[in-house]
């Protein structure tokens, strides 16, 4: 609990709130005479209404069961906080690969699922990802990336193809500006996306990168060092991008990002896959493909991949059963196309069809054998948020030495605590 209680503050918690179904406003009845109401805390806000749908559907073919879906905006903090104060959902959705989440697992608060036929639903890869100590906790659903999503019509009419290649994507930047547009739309207000990007891209320069973390964390190395450079390669490459930004990215959120990236503000918006459904609600007819961010030092491409949507139950559930019962529904193929349809995440539910065009490279590239898992998953809990505050810093005074003390102070800080 000491663990959670940690990622909690380092999520930007300040005092403890009270339980899951005070975030909704409303209160959670666990058991109504005659009937079963289970709190299922969804960790994707962005796909609240379509399982509003899922959920219609499951009470419809189960009339003695009540789903009580809880999706606060601020998901993550909220979860983590009720879970380091003993406020546990019936079921929940997680990011079962990082390091935050097998620490629920460890406290035994989630149910051991390994063995249970639904598993056999999903890709046995996605699965693989989900293991902990030889054991699964949670059911994959689908597998999220990070790329470019780029406005074709503009791209068109500069006469310019989709980035492949790191030059491709600076001369691409060039061109816009030329034509006096901004290129990129940056949310860096949103210090939680700006690590990931930072994450994702420092995995792309080295997809093993975690080893030289681990080591610059637990010896007098640094990532100062000539022959461990590749922080500062992923510093200089962000600042790069950010010549083609918004000059007041740091006051930009995510919000603001995409409603600015949808209006044809910008030609391109870094993101995750998880930002289409935002995206494909305010300009459902937007014409836009997601490509991968280009390798900064020129070498070959490959993608960072996570577990994106996974569900598990409490193992102090008083209703394990219809937990079960709720997550192999939600496994069905017919289930999850209407997930997979709606909200877009690439699914790892075998018999569902991908219908996305906008990701449909970054679904073929996932399943190709250029793919690492990214690197929070190797990180103490915690580390990426904190490593965050100081990659703002960077893109204010540009002092990469600084940020790189500043990376390595907070390295071996986690890696000494974990």
């Amino acid at each position: 609990m000491a663990v959670l209680s940690a990622a909690a503050l380092a999520a930007g918690v300040m005092t403890g709130c009270g339980g899951a179904s005070d975030q909704t406003g409303g209160e959670s009845s666990k058991a109504a005479a005659g009937s079963v109401t289970l709190d299922f805390f969804q960790m994707k806000n962005e796909a609240k209404s379509v399982y509003d749908e899922i959920i219609a559907k499951f009470e419809a073919e189960n009339p003695g069961v009540k789903i009580n879906q809880i999706s606060p905006a601020d998901s993550e903090t909220v979860f983590l906080t009720n879970i380091s104060t003993g406020d546990i959902p019936d079921i929940m959705s997680v990011y079962p690969a990082e390091a935050t989440y097998k620490s629920i697992m460890d406290e035994g608060i989630m149910a051991d699922m390994t063995g249970e036929k639904v598993l056999e639903n999903a890709e046995a890869t996605a699965v693989k990802m989900c293991e902990h100590n030889g054991k699964v906790y949670t059911m994959p659903f689908a597998l999220s990336s990070f790329g470019i999503f780029c406005n074709k019509d503009m791209f068109e009419e500069q006469n310019l193809e989709l980035p492949e290649t790191w030059d491709d994507l600076i001369k691409a930047c060039q061109t816009f500006e030329a034509a006096g547009i901004t290129a990129i739309a940056c949310n860096d207000k949103d210090s939680v996306a700006l690590g990931q990007e930072a994450e994702r891209i420092i995995g792309i320069i080295k997809n093993d990168v975690y080893n030289d973390f681990e080591t610059v964390g637990t010896s007098d190395a640094s990532f100062t060092d000539a022959d461990i450079s590749y922080v500062r390669t992923m510093a200089e490459a962000m600042l790069e991008l950010r010549k083609y930004g918004p000059k007041d990215s740091l006051a930009i959120g995510r919000e603001q990002a995409t409603s600015d990236f949808v209006n044809n503000k910008y030609p391109m918006f870094i993101s995750g896959t998880w930002g289409l459904a935002a995206i494909l609600k305010a300009a459902p007819e937007m014409n836009l493909s997601m490509v991968p961010i280009p390798n900064p030092a020129g070498e070959e491409q490959s993608l960072p991949i996570n577990v994106d949507i996974a569900l598990g139950y409490s193992a102090t559930t008083e209703h394990p059963e219809e937990a079960l019962k709720f997550i192999e529904f939600c496994a069905r193929p017919e289930i999850n196309q209407i997930l997979a349809d709606k909200e877009g995440t690439p699914t790892v539910i075998k018999g569902v069809e991908y219908h996305i065009a906008p990701l449909a490279l970054m679904k073929e590239k996932m399943a190709g054998d250029k793919t690492f898992l990214t690197l929070v998953n190797y990180w103490p809990a915690g580390m990426r948020n904190e490593w965050a505050i100081p990659m703002q810093q960077l893109l204010i005074d540009q002092n990469v030495d600084h940020f790189l003390e500043e990376t390595d102070r907070i390295v071996k800080q986690y890696y000494k605590e974990s």
